[in-house]
């Protein structure tokens, strides 16, 4: 009898920023909101931390669906989810018409856990 080893479920810290349209009402923004929290669930990715940052200009013109933006709403997510969730995710945030551009890294462990893990 041999023991099969199952490949361990890892789950992995991520930041989201994303860009959205700076002319967006407050209320499309919270439909926005509601809609990449909704595809973000459907991708099993669970929303750890959620800041908004506001409207900012942007360092250059971005040309997006035959508009060009000079500053962009800034939403800023902290998420957890296995890395196989997130390339789904990325695929699906660069096919949304609202995101004008987003940026998905990992994330930094907190300086306390890595000094209590010392």
């Amino acid at each position: 009898m041999s023991l099969k080893i199952l490949p361990k479920k890892e789950i992995r810290s991520y930041e989201l920023t994303l860009l959205l349209p700076a002319d967006l009402a407050s209320d499309e923004m919270e439909v926005v909101r509601g809609e990449l929290r909704e595809l973000l669930k459907k991708n099993k990715v669970s929303i750890v931390e959620e800041a908004e940052w506001g409207r900012k200009y942007l360092a250059y013109t971005i040309k997006y669906l035959g508009v060009r933006h000079t500053e962009a709403n800034y939403l800023h997510w902290t998420l957890s989810a296995a890395p196989k969730q997130i390339l789904k995710l990325e695929f699906e945030l660069h096919n949304y018409p609202r995101v004008i551009r987003h940026l998905m890294v990992v994330a930094e462990a907190k300086k306390e856990a890595v000094k209590a893990a010392e």
